[in-house]
């Protein structure tokens, strides 16, 4: 959806001021979920976590998911997709407008690279995965807290899974990883969000920290 669409459907998102005041309350049960991914397998088992709390939408490719995602509240995406890869597809998403969340649930360990990608969350693979929807209620729970606090949470996971992967020399020679770092200090300095008020107090309270811990896998929260 639009990031107007999404400024309706969110009216107790951040304040002017950027505080965490008047956050909103809903349940993201109900939300709906697309999942892209070539592999059936791994669509059968997301649906399988997912559909007691919320509607799911599966897809195959990219181009199947650039016609859907308008329909959802929240997209996880492969990063090896026939076709359009899933960077591309993760593009064209954010070119149509679309501000809602999207979580890369990938086997691909995290190169430097993906410091700059618009994303929210990375997270690898389980095949015994058991908490894929805890994942998902976090992540929205994020954005229901608005744009800043949601930019503020993405970085912070991006900075965990790339220090995770990667010895701190070669991050810091990496361009667009200062520049996340300076944003999410920019961020840190600037917000303060109600964190008893989110689903997965100590997930969050890690990643505000940018915590040095491995990349989530889907099975554990």
């Amino acid at each position: 959806m639009t990031d107007g669409e999404a400024s309706e459907r969110r009216a107790g998102s951040l304040a002017a001021d950027g505080t965490g005041s008047d956050v909103d309350s809903r349940s993201t049960a109900g939300s709906t979920v697309l999942v892209v991914d070539d592999d059936p397998n791994w669509l059968a088992l997301a649906r399988e976590r997912l559909e007691d709390d919320y509607e799911v939408l599966t897809a195959a490719m990219g181009e199947e998911a650039l016609g859907l995602h308008g329909e959802a509240d929240i997209v996880l995406l492969d990063r090896r997709l026939p076709g359009i890869s899933g960077e591309e597809t993760l593009e064209r998403i954010r070119d149509a407008g679309c501000s809602d969340p999207v979580v890369l649930v990938t086997n691909v360990e995290p190169e430097v690279e993906i410091a700059d990608w618009p994303f929210d969350d990375y997270v690898l693979k389980s095949e015994n995965d058991t908490a894929l929807a805890g994942v998902v209620e976090n992540v929205l729970d994020r954005a229901s807290f608005g744009e800043l606090v949601q930019e503020r949470f993405a970085l912070a996971s991006k900075k965990a899974a790339l220090q995770a992967r990667h010895d701190r020399s070669t991050l810091e020679a990496n361009a667009e990883y200062r520049r996340l770092v300076d944003r999410l200090e920019d961020l840190r300095r600037g917000i303060t969000p109600r964190i008893s008020e989110l689903n997965g107090e100590q997930a969050f309270s890690e990643a505000l920290r940018g915590d040095d811990s491995s990349p989530r896998t889907s099975s554990s929260r």
